[in-house]
């Protein structure tokens, strides 16, 4: 039973992007389609010599690779300098009333997979007992709670953690904050203890802080304070993981729109660094050319060539339509969906499904015009051209195919002379042409592949295509 549930998983389409799969001997990676390794060899030269304690922002779009980036830069940090660092996912913490808590949990799962005794883990533990001078009072609520009141405090410090548990501790205001001073000197000590243990030929322990512009404003904002003032001490390096756009717009929900959230964000920033934004045909190509992708596009009828032709498709409307990394990433998952509703006895034309998509996209009327009338199809095309076929200028690289596909796809067994009425206006076009113009030959190879057939669709596809692309549309992201 088990080996046939596995079976049938490897035929399974994943609707988001599946991690980057790294081997563990190799640098650089053979699937590191973006090429990062450079950027991260660079900065490893930084970081490697740098004088900490710093901070490193990584800032890119949404959809720029920034949680790839920082796993290929881990792999490259062990298997290439034989470093050690740590990786703190902010997103997935941000339940926590204080972030401290999951910071200090993955210090100290490093601390237990290093399988260290003798100094380290005596430093360490010792560190541990300031914390509850260090949280916030309703994290150090939450801790006794789980813990049945065993909080291990040393002397002196179980008059903090009471106050804030309300047990109506004597003293003053000042008193308390005094401890709070000393809890974090003293835990910045023995923190310093347990970064003497590195390797010898390591300078600084790298912390890696991902998804910090996708959690809650305060506990982004609270991270950031805690890096700050408890992180704050030799040898250690934080890198910070991105889209200063976005934390930036949390900053100012929370302090109003006059907030200036940029100028806030570089309190604690020491360097920014601006991810290479990958080339779009670079970035296609990484989303398109993936085995689950690969498996399910090329069962189809005829889709052995379907995938190197979505990449010209998908490229040609990027630069007609300036589309972005999300915009790209959001067309390429419903691209997905769409497909997978194709059984694998009909053909797979990834042209007329990308056109699809994109004009629902970019021009809904149109879009609408088009599916109640196929012979609008020349309205289309001068829409995606940005040109009218009488005054047809240029014509970009590969489109003919896409427009002959489009045209072809408008067969009609009741009017058998509606591929050459629609073909006319690009006759008319070449009647004018000189015998050396350029665009001659793509417009003649654009009549070819539109006379040649229904656009590549078989049986039912085509009645049931754009019912595949509206429910494409019906998901949201």
């Amino acid at each position: 039973m088990t080996e046939e549930k596995q079976e049938v998983g490897t035929n399974l389409m994943r609707l988001t992007s599946p991690e980057l799969v790294i081997s563990p001997e190799e640098w650089p990676c053979t699937n590191d389609v973006l090429n990062r390794h450079k950027e991260i060899e660079n900065l490893s030269t930084i970081l490697t010599n740098v004088e900490a304690p710093l901070v490193l922002s990584i800032n890119a779009p949404w959809g720029g690779g920034k949680t790839t980036f920082i796993r290929l830069w881990r792999h490259y940090l062990s298997k290439e300098l034989g470093y050690e660092s740590l990786y703190f996912n902010a997103w997935e913490c941000d339940f926590s009333d204080d972030p401290l808590l999951p910071m200090l949990s993955t210090i100290g799962s490093w601390i237990s997979d290093r399988n260290e005794s003798g100094p380290c883990r005596e430093a360490w533990e010792k560190a541990k007992k300031y914390a509850p001078g260090l949280l916030k009072s309703a994290a150090v609520a939450a801790t006794k709670a789980a813990t049945f009141g065993a909080l291990d405090i040393e002397d002196g410090y179980e008059k903090l953690a009471s106050e804030f548990l309300g047990e109506g501790v004597t003293g003053n205001l000042i008193d308390h904050f005094d401890v709070q001073q000393n809890s974090l000197s003293r835990f910045k000590e023995l923190l310093s203890d347990v970064l003497e243990t590195l390797p010898e030929k390591q300078n600084n322990l790298i912390i890696f802080v991902d998804e910090l512009d996708r959690c809650k404003p305060t506990f982004a904002i609270e991270t950031l304070e805690r890096i700050k003032h408890l992180f704050n001490i030799e040898r250690v390096v934080f890198v910070l993981s991105m889209n200063e756009e976005q934390l930036v717009n949390s900053f100012q929900g929370i302090y109003g729109a006059n907030f200036d959230g940029k100028r806030y964000l570089k309190r604690f920033i020491d360097l920014d660094y601006s991810l290479r934004i990958p080339q779009p045909v670079e970035y296609i190509k990484s989303q398109l050319y993936r085995s689950d992708i690969i498996s399910v596009v090329e069962s189809k009828r005829e889709g052995s060539s379907a995938l190197s032709n979505a990449v010209d498709v998908f490229n040609l409307f990027q630069s007609r339509f300036n589309l972005q990394l999300r915009d790209i990433n959001q067309l390429i998952t419903r691209f997905r969906i769409t497909v997978m509703g194709v059984p694998d006895t009909e053909g797979i034309n990834v042209a007329i499904i990308i056109s699809l998509l994109i004009l629902r996209e970019e021009r809904l009327s149109l879009y609408e015009a088009f599916k109640a009338d196929s012979t609008e199809v020349n309205r289309v095309l001068e829409f995606f051209l940005g040109q009218s076929i009488g005054e047809l200028r240029l014509f970009p690289e590969k489109f003919e195919r896409l427009a002959g596909c489009l045209i072809g796809v408008c067969e009609d067994d009741s009017e058998p002379e509606l591929i050459d009425r629609l073909l006319k206006p690009w006759g008319d076009v070449m009647q004018k042409l000189s015998s050396k113009s350029f665009l001659r030959n793509p417009i003649s190879r654009m009549h070819r592949i539109a006379q040649s057939g229904n656009g590549g669709f078989y049986g039912n596809m085509k009645e049931h295509i754009f019912e595949r692309v509206e429910l494409a549309y019906q998901i949201s992201f």
